[in-house]
Parts: C-alpha cells; sequence; structure tokens
C-alpha cells in the first residue's frame, strides 16, 4: 500500500522490509541538499566496506574529467568506456557485452554533428537510461553501474549512482516506482551500503 507523506513530499511504502530504503533515501536527500549548497564539487567514489574490494587498483586510476562540449567524443568515449568496466569489476558485476558499452556515440556524432540528437538518440535506444522507449524492459543494473561511473569522467556530475538518483527523484525526473527499481538495484551492487553522513 503506498501513502505520500504531504509534509515531506517523500513516498512511503507500508512495509517492514523498506525501512532501510527509506532510511537511505533520506540519507540521500539530506546529501544533495549538502552538496548543492557546498561550492565545492567532489564524486564519491564507491565505498562497499570490503577492504580488500576498495583498495584495488582500479582506484589508482586518476580518470579525465570532460565537460558537456566534450561529450560524444572518441575520447570521451574511451574515458567513460574504461570508468564504466573498471566499476563493474569492482563490484563484481562485469559481463562480456560492457565492452561495447555507448560504443555507437562517438560514430553518430560524426554522422549527426548535433550532441542533442545523439543523446537523444541513445538514450532512447538503450536500456541502461531512463528514458529508454520500452520502460519494462530497462536495466536497472547498468543503469546504476553508469551513474556510478559518470562522476569520474563527467565534470556536471557531483554525485555517486544513489545521490542521482536522489537528485532525480527531488527534482521529479524519476518517479517512485522507478526510484525504488533503482534503489533494488543498487541495493543488489552493494551500494547502498555508502555512508552518507548527518547534517
Amino acid at each position: 500500500m503506498l501513502r505520500v507523506n504531504i509534509v515531506s513530499c517523500v513516498p512511503t511504502v507500508s512495509l517492514n522490509t523498506t525501512s532501510r530504503f527509506q532510511t537511505v533515501l533520506y540519507a540521500g536527500i539530506r546529501q544533495i541538499r549538502k552538496v548543492r549548497t557546498s561550492s565545492v564539487v567532489t564524486a564519491t567514489p564507491v565505498n562497499t566496506g570490503n577492504k580488500k574490494r576498495d583498495n584495488m587498483l582500479i582506484d589508482k586510476i586518476r580518470y579525465r574529467k570532460f565537460d558537456k562540449s566534450q561529450r560524444s567524443t572518441f575520447s570521451y568515449w574511451v574515458w567513460h568506456w574504461l570508468a564504466f568496466n573498471c566499476i563493474a569489476i569492482k563490484l563484481h558485476h562485469w559481463r562480456p557485452r560492457y565492452l561495447f558499452h555507448d560504443i555507437e556515440k562517438p560514430w553518430l556524432k560524426l554522422i549527426l554533428r548535433d550532441y542533442k540528437k545523439v543523446q537523444t538518440w541513445h538514450r532512447t535506444h538503450n536500456a541502461h537510461h531512463l528514458e529508454y522507449r520500452k520502460p519494462d524492459k530497462r536495466n536497472w543494473i547498468d543503469m546504476a553501474i553508469d551513474w556510478e561511473c559518470s562522476g569520474l569522467t563527467k565534470i556536471a556530475c557531483p554525485y555517486d549512482a544513489m545521490g542521482e538518483a536522489n537528485n532525480k527523484f527531488m527534482n521529479n525526473e524519476m518517479s517512485f516506482h522507478e526510484y525504488y527499481n533503482f534503489y533494488m538495484a543498487c541495493k543488489q551492487l552493494k551500494l547502498t551500503n555508502i555512508k552518507y553522513g548527518t547534517e
């Protein structure tokens, strides 16, 4: 049963199993408010609480960050591809199909020459985006990995996966159903163990 708390405008589910979900949601919203008010933009690294996993060689890579004008270039694609695959390896969820992650974007940019058209086409034809044309076939795990690595290569993305989801949810760019599916994917990847801090 779904009920909406009008005071805080955050939907809550009246099941005992979602108390952890609500705790992470509220902590994430507090973190978004902190990031919005701070002048320093930093990307939060994946912190799973497992020392062996967190101190991997993957964390030693210094990723290059790009602004919006440089996206969909071959240089950007290589760094995003590297970040995506490294995060997938670190989370023990790497798949062979990740070798072809976003490979069409630089080629489409050469053909179409307009980044907005490339972005629209890419998002409606790839299951790891909210705008995918078949909403029931979205790949939430790949979306979580993509959002987790976007802070490593994009200047405009100061959040990790859950932070990005919280931001989209607060700005009504993501429905509660989508947010819950995304949260469950992050939980499966152990991305919900990140310490958000307190106010």
